[in-house]
């Protein structure tokens, strides 16, 4: 998943960029950052007496209107729709139903006409997966002694469980 600064950054770095993909939470956060930044600029608007508030917020939204146009083209292109769905806002009650079919509707698994997932589709190797059983101390698949040892402490360690959730959360001595 991406986070907020790699969705920014994506933003304003693919500015001109109508081609790919965008996910769905690239598509929030920005939505996020352009509300939280408005909001921060139209109080600075109400409580300033001078005209600059105003003219930041003009700015912010003339440097955002051509990658918000591009990013919304690349949501339309996660789930397959052609770019020129953007003109689905102007009809005043679909942009309400595709406004939020943006932020909520999942992406295409895998590759679609538009490309692969932005994010990358991610498969563990053996190699990875033998990192990640080492930092859980999953055993090894062909050390047998190893799994009956596993085995073992899996067993106390529920046992530990039970016993902390029987004097904790129900209150009763062991």
């Amino acid at each position: 998943m991406i986070g907020p600064l790699q969705a920014i950054e994506n933003f304003y770095f693919r500015y001109f960029q109508f081609s790919g993909r965008a996910t769905r939470a690239e598509y929030n956060w920005i939505g996020l950052y352009s509300f939280v930044v408005s909001a921060f600029l139209f109080m600075l608007a109400l409580t300033g007496s001078d005209e600059s508030a105003l003219l930041a917020i003009g700015v912010f939204c003339l440097v955002n209107l051509i990658p918000g146009w591009a990013l919304t083209c690349r949501r339309f292109h996660d789930f397959n729709w052609s770019g020129f769905a953007i003109f689905l806002f102007m009809i005043p009650v679909a942009s309400l139903v595709v406004s939020i079919m943006l932020m909520f509707r999942s992406s295409d698994r895998g590759e679609n006409s538009y490309g692969p997932p932005s994010g990358g589709t991610h498969k563990l190797t053996e190699r990875q997966m033998g990192a990640y059983a080492a930092l859980v101390n999953v055993p090894s698949v062909n050390n047998q002694a190893s799994a009956s040892t596993w085995d073992t402490r899996e067993e106390a360690r529920r046992q530990e469980v039970h016993d902390y959730y029987r004097k904790h959360v129900l209150g009763q001595q062991s």
